[in-house]
């Protein structure tokens, strides 16, 4: 499968978890399947009130097909703040009163600017902003949800279980979509086509609610060309009051977007590597191609050579202490020491044997 077709399930996913997410917190205590007729209007406007109006912080895990991300908001006086962070970067974007800022941090780097005349970084914020709940946004999803109830594209299960997620509790209901049930037409307005229907089905959500109707957890699971694939996201914990710090020093736009750039590419490899037939040696291939250590996290049984390899290219010594087995961590010590000349780290080698080749090595320095 491509980057393209994997940039278009992504989407894709998004918009299925908007519209679960929506028929869902709309029809949450209804325990059949449901219709347009079984939903008083006085359910939705009763959740459209539960949406956080006031300032919080709310902490997730999100759980992509194995690539797992914390995903930070807060709202407070300042404006909107997201942030997110995976194994190889962190991006922050600021939604201030009267202008954008974003950050991206990739390996040891930084850059942070402000967001004005580049349209594709303003299309990639404006993205984030389907986080925050809104009275716009609870419209526009009263409005979706109720087509695709109207159709007949989701069914609930009579299952309704009280749970507790972060200590809190909620309650976790479960329902299908089908959009074979939708024609073309229909498809095009909950943003989708004839053909995606031919790589991804099978779409199942369970979500839990707290009192407040607050989404505490979600588990969609689906297939994509018949392979089991899931998106799971966990409230961590949640506070009342949140703050963030603005950057003060800041590039120009063009070395954001190129920087953007380069974050971009490293995504593009990253999902690549998750439906790769040997997702293991595709991380270690793209860590040791790249120099970069984030890939050998992933690499599975193969972590500990890609983290060598990148390691002694790199001479740093702080990446052998990341290694698991003592003879590879001893060996990946004792090539830095050759070849730094320095017996700084060779206490550090459990091999007795190995260790004395590197004072050798390093003799008189």
């Amino acid at each position: 499968m491509d980057f393209k077709n994997l940039i278009i399930i992504f989407l894709a996913l998004v918009v299925f978890g908007a519209c679960a997410y929506l028929v869902f917190e709309y029809g949450m205590f209804l325990s059949e399947p449901l219709n347009q007729e079984t939903i008083p209007s006085k359910e939705y406007l009763s959740f459209l009130e539960k949406y956080p109006q006031n300032y919080y912080s709310k902490e997730y895990l999100l759980d992509l097909d194995g690539l797992e991300k914390t995903m930070l908001l807060i709202q407070n006086q300042e404006g909107k703040y997201f942030q997110s962070s995976a194994v190889f970067y962190t991006e922050k974007i600021y939604f201030l009163d009267n202008e954008t800022i974003m950050c991206l941090t990739y390996g040891k780097k930084e850059r942070c600017a402000k967001i004005e005349e580049s349209q594709e970084l303003k299309k990639y914020a404006d993205s984030k902003l389907i986080e925050f709940p809104s009275k716009e946004l609870s419209e526009k999803d009263i409005a979706i949800s109720q087509f695709l109830l109207e159709k007949g594209a989701m069914n609930f299960s009579q299952d309704i279980t009280e749970i507790n997620v972060s200590n809190i509790p909620c309650t976790l209901l479960e329902y299908s979509l089908d959009f074979k049930k939708l024609s073309i037409e229909d498809l095009s307005k909950v943003g989708m086509t004839s053909a995606q229907l031919e790589v991804y089905s099978n779409f199942k959500n369970q979500v839990c609610f707290d009192e407040n109707g607050d989404k505490l957890f979600s588990n969609l699971t689906y297939l994509i060309n018949a392979i089991p694939t899931h998106y799971t996201r966990t409230l961590l914990k949640t506070d009342s009051s949140g703050s963030f710090e603005i950057p003060k020093e800041l590039s120009n736009e063009s070395q954001l977007m190129e920087f953007f750039g380069t974050y971009q590419n490293t995504e593009k490899a990253f999902y690549a590597c998750i439906y790769d037939e040997n997702p293991e040696n595709c991380f270690k291939t793209e860590g040791v191609y790249s120099d970069n250590e984030a890939y050998c996290q992933m690499a599975g049984s193969k972590k500990d050579d890609c983290i060598l390899i990148v390691g002694t290219k790199k001479l740093d010594f702080n990446l052998c202490l990341q290694i698991i087995d003592l003879d590879k961590k001893d060996d990946c010590i004792l090539e830095i020491s050759s070849k730094l000349k320095t017996n700084s780290y060779c206490q550090s080698i459990e091999n007795s044997g190995k260790k004395e080749t590197c004072l050798s090595f390093t003799q008189g320095q």
